[in-house]
């Protein structure tokens, strides 16, 4: 493949034509193909496009209502660009936000602006129709159903999870308030002798399709899930059994989901919590992060260190999470407020990421637009 502009290397990958054309005549048996465009599977794809891609998005501009508007991907997360309007003394405003997912784009400002934002990137490449979200009419991006309301922005997988229920049969049965019981956390423990390889594909695959739930809008599944993880490979069927608990409490909590509230406060929370060897297995630990209320950042995962006590314990854990970039404030269970002046350097670029988001709920303006990749002469 010959990369796009801002790719790092020049690869060049040449291919051999399917069986099926050299079998009708189409090519002969000795001919190979060089790929000039980007190829579904080719493990270089994703790198060479989104290269392209940032190179495109990062050269955009366009005169806006009080000045020039430009494009600038966030340090923190180079996913989310900025759209910057200069004024005199180069001073530099957020108007809007655009999330961006290989070639899937969450748009966020005012209307007006959105609009000039559309425009410019369809002259760039071909796009599907913007999808406009309002009080009355909710969007779907990323497998997500993203619903405005006076309250703020309400985020479900309600969609993906009737889907999600329909391919494995599960549609229909009990109902569990719970996605996993305790004695099927000691289960899990245990290392399965008789354990195959397609039984490791089977639990390897029922935790990837919960992990899309977990990763966007059900905190509620970090425990459950971080435990099926660590025994995929020591007892693969005891965590395909687990699964089928957790399509019990998923069918119970179908429509449930993550809230996004509007609040003036600029207040951040931190939650942490941690076990010390429950039944005299590996201790978990636990985060979770709020902003004006609204869950931010959640994980729970195993101790890496081992501790002689619960307060050690939780102290290894605050550490090591901090060590990560993730501000661990308060002790155990309570919870610490604190403002954007007390918080850390790392704390303060996750408020000031999420103060920007906020303002733009408050503008009641979303779209969502994918670009046709496939169009694209990498």
């Amino acid at each position: 493949m010959l990369p796009g502009e801002g790719a790092d290397d020049e690869v060049v990958v040449i291919l051999q034509p399917p069986r099926l054309l050299v079998k009708l005549k189409y090519v002969q048996p000795d001919e190979f193909w060089v790929a000039v465009r980007a190829i579904y599977g080719l493990r270089q794809s994703p790198k060479l496009w989104g290269a392209h891609r940032d190179t495109k998005m990062g050269g955009m501009s366009w005169e806006g209502q009080e000045g020039t508007i430009t494009l600038e991907p966030m340090v923190g997360d180079p996913n989310i660009w900025k759209m910057i309007q200069l004024k005199e003394g180069w001073e530099e405003v957020t108007k809007g936000l655009i999330l961006v997912y290989v070639d899937d784009l969450l748009i966020m400002g005012p209307e007006p602006l959105i609009q000039k934002c559309i425009k410019r990137i369809s002259e760039e490449w071909e796009i599907s129709k913007p999808e406009w979200l309002g009080k009355d009419r909710g969007v779907k991006f990323l497998g997500m159903d993203i619903w405005l309301t006076e309250e703020g922005v309400f985020l479900h997988q309600g969609s993906y999870l009737k889907e999600l229920l329909k391919r494995n049969g599960e549609e229909h049965g009990l109902l569990s308030g719970v996605p996993i019981t305790r004695d099927q956390v000691l289960r899990l423990e245990e290392d399965d002798p008789q354990k195959d390889a397609d039984q490791v594909k089977l639990a390897q695959r029922a935790v990837g399709e919960l992990m899309w739930l977990l990763t966007r809008t059900r905190p509620d599944l970090m425990f459950c899930l971080s435990k099926m993880s660590q025994a995929i490979l020591r007892n693969p069927k005891e965590v395909v059994g687990v699964s089928k608990q957790v399509w019990k409490y998923l069918r119970k909590t179908q429509d449930e989901g993550l809230w996004i509230r509007r609040g003036e406060r600029n207040v951040l929370e931190v939650y942490t919590d941690s076990s010390y060897g429950p039944g005299g297995a590996d201790s978990q630990g636990t985060v979770l992060v709020l902003w004006n209320g609204s869950s931010l950042l959640w994980k729970s995962g195993r101790q890496s260190i081992p501790s002689l006590s619960t307060a050690e314990r939780e102290a290894e854990w605050k550490w090591t999470e901090s060590s990560k970039g993730i501000a661990t404030f308060g002790s155990g269970s309570a919870t610490k407020v604190y403002s954007p002046d007390r918080a850390g350097s790392a704390t303060k670029a996750c408020i000031s990421g999420c103060s920007a988001t906020n303002e733009f709920f408050s503008a009641e303006k979303f779209s969502t637009i994918s670009a046709n990749s496939s169009s694209f002469n990498i």
